[in-house]
């Protein structure tokens, strides 16, 4: 049986569209991909005593900049209060800076993250602060923008069941964009494009999008605009020019890696051919290798086998005897042996010269005269 997912937490908006309220947590467990953590009444008491204590008005951050150590800057995104409600945790009386009004207005930041303490057995015990981000570990968020037509608290909630194939899908692209090294472009593709018809698959109802000419309207299902909103967020881009740009770089960069592939394969058999040649010239000369075995199935299938073959072909040839007499070693012949006569050899005793040296000059010579 499939794992049931987190209860969905919820977003409040003001008349503006901005977040006026933020669940935190849930009752019970909520699950990340960093692990699964409780809050139950041990963890409100310890996490609203945790906050009495420290006193100060928490903070909303960027990207969790103010838990960075080597310290950055970390500028306020905004700041809150704390309420326990309904067993979950929840944070109120937001209050955006101009900053992050218009990232927010903008739809350039899409989620936000608790920083938070817990014990060994996963309870949760302190709320440090929350961040804006577009890689929340925290598992089926809420988007903290309201939908296009929803501008105010007042608006009808639009929602989007998460089923399990779409869970899998994004969680699938989320994994590989977070990976070490990330796979390669044409993997990427094959994620994005699984995880958008995942959320295509589910459109049931459509909304209105006013587009950019007022006399046209475009009809778009909300699974599609929820869908551009999680591939936006999972390339890591805050808009989605950017976040095409991105796909468009990655799609460039797969065909590039097939081009450069079919070079390299090329090069690499080019190389190969050379030094089968070398290999073959080198035994041919050495009369290891008959004209017979070269253009035979012997070197053939030592070929088929590549780089292996190759290595196979050296280490033949090292221990190979010599088939073929070379013309290094080729003695010449001569119909009537060859000696030398008294005086011949007292000269050459003489001169100090080698008397094999001189026998083999007299068989050249009687060859050469005799046509042998």
């Amino acid at each position: 049986m499939a794992k049931a997912p987190n209860t969905p937490l919820s977003v409040k908006l003001g008349p503006d569209g901005l977040p006026t309220e933020i669940q935190i947590f849930t009752a019970g467990p909520n699950e990340t991909s960093k692990g699964t953590f409780t809050f139950d009444d041990k963890a409100a008491a310890s996490v609203m005593a945790s906050y009495a204590d420290q006193g100060n008005t928490l903070v909303v951050d960027y990207e969790h900049q103010t838990a960075a150590n080597p310290p950055v800057e970390a500028p306020a995104a905004g700041r809150f209060s704390l309420e326990v409600r309904d067993g979950g945790l929840w944070a109120v009386d937001l209050k955006w800076s101009d900053r992050a009004s218009e990232y927010l207005a903008d739809k350039e930041y899409l989620y936000y993250s608790p920083w938070f303490d817990h014990d060994e057995e996963g309870r949760i015990t302190r709320l440090r602060n929350i961040a804006l981000t577009n890689f929340p570990a925290t598992k089926n968020m809420p988007m903290l923008v309201a939908a296009k037509g929803s501008t105010t608290a007042d608006a009808k909630e639009e929602k989007l069941e998460m089923t399990e194939d779409m869970q899998k899908a994004c969680a699938d692209l989320m994994a590989a964009i977070q990976a070490d090294p990330m796979p390669d472009p044409e993997e990427m593709m094959k994620l994005l494009k699984a995880c958008m018809m995942a959320y295509g698959a589910e459109a049931e109802t459509e909304i209105e999008t006013p587009a950019k000419d007022p006399a046209v309207t475009e009809v778009a299902p909300p699974s599609e605009l929820a869908a551009l909103s999680e591939v936006v967020a999972l390339t890591g881009k805050g808009t989605t020019a950017e976040a095409l740009g991105k796909i468009a770089a990655w799609k460039d960069a797969s065909a590039q890696v097939t081009t450069l592939s079919a070079r390299v394969t090329e090069l690499e058999a080019e190389k190969l051919d050379r030094e089968f040649a070398s290999v073959i010239e080198s035994g041919t000369k050495a009369g290891k290798l008959t004209p017979a075995m070269v253009g035979g199935k012997f070197v053939a299938a030592l070929r088929a086998n590549g780089s292996s073959g190759l290595s196979q072909f050296k280490a033949y040839l090292e221990e190979a005897p010599a088939v073929l007499k070379t013309t290094e070693t080729k003695q010449p012949q001569t119909s009537e042996p060859v000696t030398l006569s008294a005086d011949e050899e007292h000269y050459a005793r003489l001169q100090g010269m080698d008397l094999r040296e001189l026998i083999a000059h007299k068989v050249k010579r009687n060859n050469e005269r005799t046509g042998g």
